[in-house]
């Protein structure tokens, strides 16, 4: 998974796997180089109740470092050292005294093990060597405030497991694409301002983020446009939806395709595919059809899209 879709649009265009095409929407349902599934499907993995999910470790997209307590130790204690040591794409798990595993540490609560949970592999490819001793360095800062042992799984291990899951994952990521081509001009920063009525409301690297319960979507421009800039007729905004981020739904071409129209008629522009041709409602059954084969593809192989793990993993 080497892209990141908070690219530039250029980038996105080229490491696009799936996009919309009505004159041959079987390429959407394409997946490359399919291996054996190493993910677990189970009942507890695909469940809506994340909290309970959150709250244990996933053995087949994360490891855990285990650093086990001396003594018992206070969690307002935990949360001073983990302030100072943190890295975001760790996240923790600590566990009682009575043995009650736990995400949310309590100030007066004591506890004997502190559990760093490190993701396996994500878009930007599987752990590498150099981050998997960051977060071993890590656990021994975190020892150097508290009397404790640490615990590590095998480096080697690690890494053949963390191939194999983005390898899986590679097979299975997949995003959809709308173009809109402008039939009036926009003056220098209207387009930002009326993304931000739709609720596009995060920017990086001139891309904007619409992140809500039903879909994620990358709104971007062509030829490297600024979203701050004018735009002329016949300019052309493109919007991505990142399926595995968004919420699993029996509509949800057609939900993004309703809110793209919306868009198209409030700035006045026309919806096209990757090949200039003008979509409407009546021609997106045949597109609705292969997103659903992806959404079943992703929830058959562990990772039902909009989950807490398809979030963790497909970033």
């Amino acid at each position: 998974m080497n892209y990141n879709f908070l690219q530039s649009i250029k980038d996105i265009i080229n490491n696009i796997k799936l996009m919309t095409n009505v004159n041959n929407s079987k390429d959407i349902s394409h997946i490359s180089d399919r291996i054996e599934p190493v993910i677990s499907a189970s009942a507890s993995i695909l469940s809506e109740d994340y909290n309970n999910y959150y709250s244990n470790i996933d053995n087949e997209i994360e490891f855990s470092i285990d650093i086990i307590f001396d003594l018992p130790v206070l969690g307002i204690d935990i949360k001073k050292i983990l302030t100072v040591n943190h890295e975001e794409e760790i996240r923790y798990l600590v566990e009682s005294t009575d043995k009650i595993k736990q995400i949310d540490i309590s100030d007066n609560n004591s506890y004997s093990l502190l559990k760093m949970l490190v993701l396996l592999a994500n878009r930007a490819g599987p752990i590498s060597e150099s981050r998997f001793f960051n977060s071993y360095q890590l656990a021994k800062d975190i020892t150097s405030h508290i009397n404790a042992t640490i615990i590590c799984p095998d480096y080697n291990f690690i890494i053949d497991k963390a191939i194999c899951l983005d390898r899986l994952c590679m097979s299975l990521d997949s995003c959809i694409s709308l173009h809109l081509i402008m039939n009036k001009k926009l003056d220098n920063g209207m387009l930002l301002s009326i993304a931000n009525i739709f609720g596009f409301i995060y920017s990086y690297k001139d891309a904007l983020l619409l992140d809500n319960s039903e879909y994620y979507i990358i709104l971007s421009r062509s030829n490297n446009y600024s979203l701050q800039d004018f735009v002329k007729i016949g300019d052309v905004i493109s919007f991505t939806l990142d399926i595995p981020r968004s919420n699993s739904d029996k509509n949800l071409f057609y939900i993004f395709f309703s809110f793209i129209k919306e868009i198209s008629e409030y700035i006045d522009a026309k919806i096209v595919d990757k090949n200039g041709i003008e979509l409407s409602f009546d021609n997106i059954n045949a597109i609705e059809l292969q997103v659903q084969k992806i959404l079943n593809s992703l929830e058959n192989n562990g990772f039902k899209a909009g989950s807490y793990r398809a979030r963790r993993v497909f970033k």
